[in-house]
């Protein structure tokens, strides 16, 4: 590599080649490492499997680069299922085993579980680097690739959350030859990456795995990280794709056969119209896995409410909270289309929870629409007089209620902190600044 400092780093499976790079942020020097495989690739028959969980990477001889990050999972965009990477920076390499170690935090990128990616393109590692944390950021199985679910198949369900699991277990094993201490690790993710903080905090995987964790705009009682039909979500798919049996293994054969440019194109199909209608967008989330599939390792023994409910869960320092209007984005596109507002307060029921199990058209669950309805809206029709209401609304539906559940359920069942936040800062660099909107976006 011309022009730039080479540092070496040996982990468990051989020697490392990777840089000396600039902050951005202050100008100091860090140590750079990406495009590090924490697992093998999950191709062919190891599709949509976890053998074990997963599969630890091949050593090599000699020295690999580690100077460019690894192939984002599969999702609409430039991917491929060769992606089971994740990057390491570093404020300092130890000189010696006695050197002091750096406190490692560990970035779980958001999508609604179905695109992102631990790139650098939106969200470097620099300031926190200059405050001398270790980071690391992964990349896990996406979509129906990372989340589809057949017991009594030979697919492993919750594949995604994981990858997360064994990535945490790969910075265990080898983040102290980078600087960073196996001991002081907080997770951290937003959005989809907040729930699966949450996930990990549940499962029995992840014990030991991490210190302390952080979930930003994202739980477990999110309505779009849990599922209750992933057999339903799986044969709607494979039929859209052409599929016409009923049997469980013979679909998971038929879905290898296909690309997962083919698979990620149909997994919208997954979704009933009645759960399109409820909101729901993210066709293949989590889901409790009731049985060991062939294999497999259980990651979600049990429905999360569940899980907290009876302490099964790991008791650590715990940050959870959300943003102010934080659907106002989307909620500031419907304004082009004052259509899109008369088809929704027809549709007023679809924001009636779908946890609470109320049959739609129910007399209960008009009932608790039109409560709704006065709730945000003094009982009148939507409009785009009222987006602000249609905002605080959907935040609650999308974030805070989730947020707010499990803040309650780990302070009945941990003796450990739990710290809640809202974050209102409307600042200039603002992911909605980034991409032209001159609205108010907090976050």
């Amino acid at each position: 590599v011309c022009g730039v400092t080479v540092v070496h780093v040996t982990v468990a499976q051989g020697l490392l080649r990777g840089v000396a790079v600039t902050s951005r942020a202050s100008g100091g020097t860090y140590y750079r490492f990406q495009g590090i495989a924490y697992a093998k690739p999950p191709v062919g028959e190891l599709r949509f499997k976890v053998v074990p969980a997963p599969q630890d990477p091949d050593s090599w001889n000699g020295t690999k680069d580690a100077l460019s990050e690894g192939a984002s999972c599969p999702q609409s965009g430039k991917s491929q299922e060769d992606c089971l990477y994740l990057n390491v920076y570093s404020p300092q390499l130890p000189e010696s085993t006695e050197s002091s170690l750096k406190p490692v935090m560990v970035w779980i990128h958001g999508g609604g579980f179905i695109k992102g990616s631990g790139t650098t393109k939106g969200f470097g590692p620099d300031y926190l680097v200059d405050e001398g944390i270790v980071v690391v950021t992964i990349n896990y199985r996406l979509g129906v690739i990372g989340f589809l679910s057949l017991e009594g198949t030979d697919v492993a369900s919750n594949v995604g959350l994981k990858d997360q699991a064994a990535a945490l277990r790969w910075v265990k094993q080898n983040i102290a030859k980078f600087g960073g201490d196996p001991d002081n690790v907080t997770i951290f993710g937003q959005s989809a990456g907040g729930a699966s903080v949450n996930y990990q905090i549940l499962s029995p995987l992840s014990a030991g795995l991490f210190t302390r964790a952080i979930s930003e705009s994202g739980s477990v009682f999110n309505p779009w990280s849990y599922m209750s039909d992933p057999r339903e979500r799986a044969f709607r798919m494979g039929q859209a794709l052409g599929y016409t049996g009923d049997d469980d293994q013979a679909l998971v054969d038929f879905l290898r056969t296909l690309t997962a440019d083919e698979l990620i194109a149909a997994q919208g199909k997954a979704l009933s119209q009645e759960e399109k209608n409820g909101g729901e967008e993210y066709p293949f989330v989590a889901t409790a896995e009731s049985s060991v599939s062939s294999g497999d390792v259980v990651f979600l023994p049990d429905e999360p409410i569940k899980m907290m409910q009876s302490g099964q869960f790991n008791k650590v320092p715990y940050i959870i909270g959300a943003n102010s209007e934080e659907y106002r984005e989307s909620a500031t596109s419907l304004n082009n289309t004052p259509s899109s507002w008369t088809s929704l307060s027809k549709s007023f029921e679809r924001y009636v929870p779908l946890d609470l199990g109320l049959k739609r058209g129910s007399e209960q669950s008009l009932q608790i629409a039109e409560k709704i309805r006065q709730f945000y809206f003094g009982g009148h029709n939507m409009s785009t007089s009222t987006v602000p209401q249609f905002c605080d609304m959907e935040t609650d539906i999308m974030f805070v209620k989730g947020v707010y559940k499990t803040s309650t359920e780990f302070v009945a069942h941990s003796d450990v902190p739990l710290y809640n936040y809202q974050f209102c800062y409307d600042g200039r660099l603002g992911v909605s600044r980034v991409h032209g909107s001159n609205s108010t976006i907090y976050g």
